[in-house]
């Protein structure tokens, strides 16, 4: 996806690093293309290459700070633009729906010119000046210096059309007779709207009505991508042809209902549930399960006294989608401690997931000893996720099953609880936390130092000093040096 030439901002202005002045910049001419180079920067230093066109780009380094350093895991970083050593500023850009973004730059080089973010890992910067395309791909970060690679080749049509021109170009394609043009010409559509693209968002139902047509066209591919794609765009009319008079194919099943509740929430989204309300009354068990996974993806205050019925359902899979569907709504959090300690109580394993799941948001509301019976399920899997619910839940009633959690023949729930009563930090724990240190599971060491981390009392320094450089397990190794390091400035 191509956008606006900008200048990568890395760090804050140049002058502000401490340097008084800037060496030369080195230039490069570049007669012919395709060219690449490598080239090493230091603060102060910069490069200026000369297009075959006359136009230049500068890449220039200087030292980063304050948080910006912190996230680059390096005191260094770099710039680029017209001219090296110049401050560049962001443009304001106003949003159709209110507010503005800086998401975009002025430059130097601002007619023709178009630009990719970084990505990638070595991060690579991408810039389009005229018909050229500048790759600049970080390949290491030192302590003096950043090594870089620089390459320019010919542009492709398609990288030279700036940001706000995308839309214009490629509903022009659609029009092409060829098949592959049309089904790339969709495809970039598609992408602009899913990615929020400022200038396609506001064309959104304009380029619904582009694509329409090909979805009679002759060719099969271009006409089943045209299909799938105005139901992804969420078109109103394409979605009611699928669901009226009911779903039929792929789209009858859970997934596909959780699909189009998903479309739907575009554009008419409110007839389109009128239609699928019904559903929650069918005697057709497809049906019925088509409504509960669609409402389960969306809030329609009126699905929900079906719902609550649903709850009752005796198959779990009705159960589970009610149960998910309420959630969703996200009620009043007595109201929603209440839904989730009844379902504490069912026999599925994939409903009492689902619970154990919530339980931690809730776990001050819930009774403990409705968590804690499940620190004794027969499935690891439940009384891990047991355990991770009582996570800083204050009750004192959870410390004596989760120390007993601590005995589990699984590593995973004895690590979990390990961590859990650490971070509740009551004093009766401390001794098994201390314990657990010579646990033989490596996990579960690593989370036993964890657990005293979050306990925040110096005096296991001395019980953890030996792990630091001892431990076989290099995650329980770090954990140690890392807990020693914060105990130690408390």
């Amino acid at each position: 996806m191509s956008k606006s030439i900008a200048m990568l901002a890395l760090a804050i202005a140049f002058l502000s690093s401490g340097c008084s002045s800037a060496r030369d910049p080195v230039t490069v001419d570049i007669p012919t293309v395709p060219f690449s180079q490598d080239i090493v920067l230091e603060p102060g230093d910069a490069h200026t290459f000369i297009l075959p066109n006359g136009k230049s780009v500068a890449v220039w380094c200087k030292r980063n700070t304050g948080i910006v350093a912190a996230i680059a895991q390096s005191d260094i970083g770099f710039e680029y633009g017209e001219k090296p050593f110049k401050q560049l500023k962001s443009e304001k850009i106003q949003l159709p729906d209110g507010g503005t973004t800086a998401g975009e730059y002025l430059s130097y080089i601002r007619s023709g010119g178009v630009y990719d973010g970084g990505f990638g890992n070595p991060s690579e910067y991408i810039l389009y000046v005229k018909q050229y395309r500048i790759s600049l791909k970080e390949t290491e970060i030192g302590d003096r210096g950043l090594r870089m690679t620089v390459s320019v080749r010919l542009a492709t049509v398609k990288e030279q059309v700036s940001a706000k021109d995308e839309v214009d170009f490629y509903i022009k394609r659609l029009q092409s007779p060829d098949p592959d043009t049309q089904l790339d010409a969709m495809e970039e559509l598609r992408m602009l709207l899913m990615l929020g693209s400022m200038y396609a968002k506001p064309r959104w139902k304009e380029i619904i009505e582009a694509i329409r047509p090909l979805s009679a066209s002759a060719n099969e591919e271009v006409k089943s991508k045209a299909v799938e794609g105005l139901l992804v765009l969420g078109d109103e009319k394409s979605i009611m042809d699928v669901i009226l008079p009911e779903p039929k194919g792929k789209w009858r099943t859970p997934e596909g209902a959780s699909s189009l509740a998903t479309y739907s929430k575009h554009f008419g989204k409110d007839r389109i549930y009128e239609k699928v309300l019904p559903f929650l009354e069918s005697k057709d068990a497809e049906l019925f399960r088509f409504g509960m996974a669609f409402f389960s993806q969306v809030e329609h205050q009126p699905a929900k006294p079906y719902m609550k019925k649903a709850l009752q359902s005796e198959q779990a899979d009705v159960r589970l989608r009610a149960f998910q569907a309420l959630l969703d709504l996200r009620g009043d959090q007595r109201k929603m401690a209440r839904l989730v300690n009844s379902m504490l109580d069912d026999k599925s394993r994939e409903v009492l997931r689902e619970a154990l799941r919530e339980a931690g948001r809730y776990n001050e509301l819930i009774p403990p000893g409705q968590i804690c019976k499940h620190l004794k399920h027969e499935d690891e899997e439940i009384r891990h996720m047991a355990a991770y619910a009582l996570d800083c839940c204050r009750n004192p009633q959870v410390i004596e099953p989760l120390l007993d959690a601590t005995r589990d023949e699984k590593a995973t729930v004895r690590e979990q609880a390990a961590v859990s009563l650490g971070r509740i930090g009551a004093p009766a724990a401390y001794a098994r936390l201390v314990e657990l240190l010579k646990d033989p599971d490596a996990d579960v060491r690593e989370s036993a130092i964890n657990g005293l981390r979050w306990f925040g009392d110096p005096k296991a320094i001395p019980e953890i000093e030996g792990l630091k450089g001892n431990d076989p397990d290099e995650s329980v190794r770090k954990m140690a040096r890392r807990t020693i390091r914060e105990l130690s400035q408390r």
